[in-house]
């Protein structure tokens, strides 16, 4: 409690600093196997990414025997996913920052537009 992240992403002890804030614009580029999205503006050093991939069709988020953790620890982006869905289905696919004082958020999952509950799924570490 009252940690702070130091230079080289460690705690100290301190002024609180909050977990990383969602990712931003994820998206694929033409290739459509290279994954980007935008750093965590003001993210202190040491930040991680960890990229979540799941099935359309198992829905909700964390409940899907199809989740993988694409890849954890990813020092910014991009990211690759060289898989293609079957046919007549689609990926979903969520970042989260996260660093030694605490880990950020898959975002939550919103109806017409009204954050609702916090994604979380257990494949990244």
């Amino acid at each position: 409690m009252g940690d702070q992240c130091g230079i080289a992403g460690d705690c100290i002890p301190g002024t609180p600093i909050a977990p990383p804030g969602e990712v931003a614009n994820v998206s694929f580029d033409a290739d459509r196997t290279t994954l980007g999205w935008d750093p965590i503006p003001g993210a202190p050093a040491g930040t991680v990414y960890d990229a979540v991939r799941g099935r359309v069709g198992e829905f909700p988020v964390g409940s899907g025997a199809g989740e993988i953790c694409l890849q954890d620890s990813l020092l910014g982006p991009p990211t690759s996913d060289a898989e293609q869905p079957a046919a007549q289905e689609a990926f979903w696919y969520l970042l989260r920052g996260r660093h030694e004082c605490g880990t950020g958020t898959y975002g939550s999952q919103a109806t017409n537009g009204v954050p609702g509950p916090e994604r979380v799924t257990a494949v990244c570490p």
